[in-house]
């Protein structure tokens, strides 16, 4: 912060000198270059990654190959993410999951945050009957839900995914 003799104090923002009431100078104090914030996706499929052992996919999957993180001839992860308190989970984002890992010889996994990162869900296939009539996951519903779609997928934590990861 710099004294200006005229009219007081101003601070150089962008290399541009603006009266602290200046709208600008608000404006730009506020806000920041988007290739400046991080970006939260990057870090959930970076968790992901390392969640299965495996590596990010080069653009997380436009290029060659599907899914956002893998672990060849292991795990093939999806991620997605929502500000809002629920996920409605579409039965074709899930089949292109399943249909591509078991093609590969992967084992399909979803990871899935809801409310901004505050509460996470890992959905895996499994044989058990659908315990819910929805396809939404709340920040509220309880691991062990078995959700409607085909094949059926059950919700866990990411620690119960952890112990479930080194028995596979």
């Amino acid at each position: 912060m710099e004294e200006d003799k005229a009219t007081g104090l101003y601070d150089v923002v962008d290399q541009v000198r603006h009266r602290r009431g200046c709208k600008k100078y608000e404006a730009r104090r506020a806000s920041q270059a988007s290739h400046f914030r991080k970006k939260a996706w990057v870090a959930q499929e970076r968790r992901a990654a390392k969640a299965i052992g495996g590596r990010l996919t080069p653009a997380s999957g436009a290029l060659n190959e599907d899914g956002d993180a893998r672990q060849m001839k292991g795990w093939r992860a999806e991620c997605k993410m929502t500000k809002t308190a629920s996920y409605r989970l579409r039965q074709d984002v899930w089949s292109k999951l399943v249909v591509g890992a078991l093609e590969n010889g992967e084992e399909p996994v979803l990871f899935v945050d809801v409310l901004g990162n505050k509460h996470s869900f890992v959905l895996m296939r499994t044989e058990k009957a659908p315990t819910q009539k929805s396809k939404s996951i709340r920040f509220d519903t309880p691991f062990g839900t078995v959700l409607p779609v085909d094949p059926p997928a059950e919700i866990l934590s990411p620690a119960e995914f952890d112990k479930i990861k080194d028995r596979h």
